[in-house]
């Protein structure tokens, strides 16, 4: 139990640290808040089918919206990103 208090302390201390744009989107060039609201109901598709916890899923969707404020993607691999 430790282990896991300390690895969500750690997420918290990232989430503060990198915390991203809350207009993140707008700076992508080729796919839209649509698009990524699709692939974030994707994932919540592939969760339910696996039947992960949901700290995986949050983890998931964190790790993509830090990457889409940092990098440009493409319409062709947004669900590779996914």
């Amino acid at each position: 139990m430790h282990l896991v208090r300390r690895c969500f302390f750690s997420l918290h201390f990232l989430s503060i640290v990198f915390f991203q744009e809350m207009n993140f989107m707008e700076h992508q060039s080729d796919i839209n808040s649509a698009m990524r609201t699709i692939l974030i109901d994707w994932l919540i598709e592939v969760a339910d089918e696996y039947k992960l916890v949901d700290e995986t899923l949050c983890l998931c969707v964190q790790y993509v919206d830090r990457f889409l404020s940092t990098v440009n993607v493409t319409r062709s691999k947004l669900q590779l990103l996914g």
